[in-house]
């Protein structure tokens, strides 16, 4: 018996240090709102915006029905990398290219900069 809850002492020390390393990495979370009138999407990213979101980002956009315009509120994010950006041009590829019906919303400057400098203003509207 105490050999049991022995063997097990180290899987849980690693999955506790695994959690506490990745936590932040792990559980940022893609939230959406869907207006009144079902023609607009407000997808919203929490915390760093980055590949392991990517899966819950095309989730959020492709199981939303019919939409004409969609919000990405980048408010409570403080990051992205590459792979947002890859994961902004499969939204715009998603519409159609139409950069009229993606507008990202609330994003800090920093974010802004970025996506100015990677010419996303030709691609969404900022």
């Amino acid at each position: 018996m105490n050999l049991m809850i022995f063997s097990a002492v180290p899987f849980i020390v690693v999955c506790c240090f695994a959690y506490f390393i990745l936590g932040d990495v792990i559980s940022m979370p893609i939230l959406t709102d869907l207006s009144d009138s079902g023609s607009a999407l407000t997808i919203k990213v929490i915390g760093k915006f980055q590949f392991p979101l990517a899966s819950d980002f095309q989730s959020a956009y492709t199981n939303s029905g019919t939409i004409n315009e969609y919000y990405l509120d980048l408010q409570e994010s403080d990051y992205l990398d590459s792979s947002a950006l890859g994961m902004i041009i499969a939204l715009w590829e998603y519409v159609e290219r139409d950069k009229n019906r993606i507008k990202v919303i609330n994003a800090n400057q920093d974010i802004k900069n970025i996506l100015i400098s990677a010419n996303f203003d030709q691609l969404v509207c900022l």
